[in-house]
C-alpha cells in the first residue's frame, strides 16, 4: 500500500484510495521517506478501526 504525503495523481485510475489519518500524524511524520528508502521502517502491527471491537 502507499502512504502519500502529498498529491499522488500518478495513482489515479490505477489504485483504490481509502483512509486518512485522523490522529497520530506525528507518527506518520516519523516514517522514513525516499526512493528507495535505505533501511526502511517495518509495520509491526496494524488494526483497521472498523474491525476493532
Amino acid at each position: 500500500f502507499f502512504i502519500c504525503f502529498d498529491e499522488a495523481a500518478f495513482l489515479n485510475r490505477q489504485y483504490t484510495v481509502w483512509g486518512q489519518v485522523i490522529e497520530g500524524m506525528e507518527n506518520v511524520d516519523k516514517i522514513k521517506r525516499g526512493e528507495p528508502v535505505q533501511d526502511p521502517d517495518k509495520i509491526v502491527s496494524l488494526k483497521v478501526a472498523a474491525d476493532v471491537k
